[in-house]
This record gives C-alpha cells, sequence and structure tokens, in this order.
C-alpha cells in the first residue's frame, strides 16, 4: 500500500468497511481482497473515455476471468427505474451470479443506481464504490445510500445498502469539468457551515488553492469532509436522527433541482441555493448573524457557485416538489436550520409564508446587498 494513502474505517452493526483516499488507487493490495471470478463495472458515456480502460486494464491484470463494462448516458435523468431495468437485463445476460462483485465508476448519478441494483440483484450482491466526482466522493458515495428518482421527485425509490469499500482517487478530479467541480464544492461547503467552523474557516482562507484543485488542499478537505460524515452515519445508519442533519441545505435543494426535471440546475448549485436559503431563515428568526450569511453568500461566489434563483422558477411549482418530498412527514416537512457556524438543528414548523420568503431572497438582484432583505 502507498504511503499516501489513507484509511478510515466506516463501523457499522453488519460489519466494518474501509474507504481509501490517495491519488492513484490502482494498487493490488488495496483490491485484492474483494477480487472474485466475475466484475462488472458501471459508468457512463463521459467517465468512460477518460478512466474505463485504466480500470479494466487493472482487473485483466489480477487475472479476473470476467470482467465486464457496461456504459450509461450520463446525467441526472440516467437515475430511473428503466436504467435499472437495462442494467438487470445485461448482467442476466452476462451471466452474472451471486457472488459477483459490481463496481460504481462515476458520479452520484452511477453510485446511487450501481448500489440500488446491487441491492435487488438476485436479492442482493455486493459492490464498491470508486467515485470520479468530487460530489460523489465527499457526499454521494459514502453511507450507503442508494436508489432512483421518480417524476414526482429526487430519490423517492430506494434502499440502505452499504458497499464493500470506497475508494476516493483524486486523480479521477482531475479531468471533472469545472461546473462539476465546482458543484462538488457545494457539499464541501456544507461540511463547514453547518458542522466544522474551523472547516469553514480553513475553506474561507484555502479558496483559491482548492478552485485551483491543488493536490495538498484536495487531499486535505477530502478527509475532513469524509471524518465528518464518517463520524455522523456511524452514529445513524438507518437514517432516522442525527444523519438527518446532512440534509442541510437539501430540502429546497431537492425541489430547485425536480423543476427542471434534472436538466437546470444541477445538485450542487441546487443545495447552494438550498443552503443560502435555510441561512437565510435561521437568520430571520434571529438565530444567527447576518454576518454568517454574507460569509457563506462570498464563499459561494468565490467557488462559482449561483447566489441567486431564476425568476423562472415559481413557488407554486417548488411547493409541489417539496410536498413530495422523502423527508416530508406526518407533523410537517423536515428543515434543517443553522444554530450557530458550525452546528444546525432539525426543524418542523417552518410555515409556507417563510418558504415563499426565502424564495422571493434567492431571486433578488444578486448586486442587493444582503442587509438590504426584508425581514419577515
Amino acid at each position: 500500500m502507498s504511503k499516501n494513502t489513507e484509511t478510515y474505517w466506516i463501523g457499522l452493526e453488519e460489519g466494518r468497511y474501509p474507504l481509501h483516499i490517495g491519488a492513484g488507487l490502482n494498487q493490488v493490495a488495496l483490491w485484492e481482497p474483494y477480487l472474485r471470478s466475475q466484475l462488472c463495472i458501471v459508468t457512463d458515456t463521459q467517465i468512460a473515455p477518460y478512466h474505463l480502460e485504466r480500470w479494466l486494464s487493472f482487473f485483466k491484470q489480477l487475472g479476473v476471468p470476467q470482467v465486464d463494462a457496461l456504459v450509461l448516458p450520463a446525467g441526472e435523468t440516467t437515475k430511473t427505474l428503466e436504467s435499472a431495468q437495462s442494467l438487470w437485463d445485461a448482467l442476466l445476460e452476462k451471466g452474472h451470479h451471486r457472488d459477483t462483485l459490481l463496481i460504481a465508476l462515476g458520479g452520484g448519478v452511477i453510485g446511487d443506481l450501481t448500489g440500488f441494483v446491487a441491492a435487488t440483484y438476485l436479492r442482493g450482491v455486493q459492490f464498491i464504490q470508486l467515485p470520479t466526482s468530487l460530489l460523489a466522493q465527499v457526499d454521494a458515495a459514502i453511507g450507503g445510500k442508494c436508489g432512483v428518482n421518480h417524476l414526482l421527485g429526487k430519490n423517492l425509490i430506494g434502499v440502505l445498502h452499504q458497499p464493500q469499500a470506497i475508494f476516493l482517487d483524486t486523480l479521477h478530479l482531475e479531468t471533472l469539468p469545472a461546473r462539476q467541480y465546482a458543484e462538488g464544492l457545494a457539499e464541501v461547503v456544507k461540511y463547514g457551515l453547518a458542522f466544522d467552523r474551523c472547516f469553514f474557516h480553513w475553506l474561507e482562507v484555502h479558496q483559491s488553492n482548492i478552485s485551483m484543485r491543488c493536490s495538498e488542499e484536495l487531499i486535505t478537505l477530502l478527509k475532513w469532509c469524509c471524518q465528518c460524515k464518517v463520524r455522523i452515519i456511524t452514529k445513524d445508519i438507518s437514517d432516522c436522527g442525527e444523519r438527518l442533519l446532512l440534509n442541510f441545505g437539501h430540502t429546497l435543494g431537492h425541489a430547485i433541482e425536480a423543476t427542471a426535471h434534472y436538466q437546470g440546475y444541477c445538485h450542487g448549485e441546487a443545495v447552494a441555493l438550498g443552503m443560502l436559503a435555510a441561512t437565510w431563515l435561521s437568520c430571520q428568526r434571529g438565530i444567527i448573524s447576518i454576518e454568517i450569511l454574507e460569509r457563506l453568500r462570498q464563499l459561494l461566489k468565490a467557488f462559482k457557485l449561483p447566489t441567486t434563483l431564476s425568476t423562472a422558477v415559481s413557488f407554486s411549482e417548488l411547493s409541489l416538489y417539496l410536498k413530495q418530498d422523502k423527508k416530508q412527514t406526518a407533523q410537517g416537512l423536515r428543515w434543517v436550520l443553522l444554530s450557530e457556524l458550525g452546528q444546525c438543528f432539525l426543524i418542523q414548523d417552518i410555515q409556507t409564508a417563510e418558504i415563499e420568503a426565502a424564495v422571493r431572497f434567492l431571486q433578488i438582484d444578486s448586486a442587493m446587498r444582503i442587509q438590504e432583505i426584508e425581514p419577515l
């Protein structure tokens, strides 16, 4: 194992599994525990030209008798039951049995979809997360949440199915398009804003090197984010307590994504706007200072993330998707607000008028100062 590779263990009731971080993780010692007679890499048309051949060659050189690759169209619109059906069909046609291993080589869409297929194919087979986007490396690939979207909302169909291992290879980030790299930074900001004020300050100080994808800063932020998420999911694997706090910014964010049928704002951009809305609501309720809101806005701008929502997005349409959100309960829709920089809490008494005001806040001219927003 390379000296530059760090490993963290995710401890769960059904067993522990490793999360490896480093540059160049196609190392025999890391992969030997998971090799078997069949293996299938699931990826998409955007990732395949850059990374598929390298991994196919690696597994073939290790002597795996059957190595297949399934390539899906890139994008959120692929995360459907129809795509899952196509993967089930292909695996059956290629004769994959119960002890096959699926490898999710891609971003959050491929990771979620592959995990869902692994959980349901032949009543459950094993899989490994090999995420290629920053968004997936710091968030989507960690924790075992797998599933597909529904016409009425994001991630409404799914299961919890833990991978055998997670490999965060920073070499994958070198070919990531600028917009996809930026959307990953939205989830990075979430960890600092909602869970660790020291990390938020570190992001402010190092924003330039982070934007330039400097290796040292990338490794540091991956470790910081992963340690935070691993700590939370280990306490709450079933997603019914503390883990719900990881949805900070996602309540409104998922609705913003869905209004354009996942072809307008990408996930990280929508989450950035959702975090701004939640932070603004925290301000309006007198919980946090307006300084935190302004610091968040400046950091999002520095990372080339949106701070203004298009006026073409109507509140009435957003409301329809909010009602279908998977965080909806009999007591109301769960929101996560800030109690202070680096700390957050669950709340279920956010009123419709407050949400509508938050959407209006997002749709103001970005040149308007935050101090000029009318309070509720």
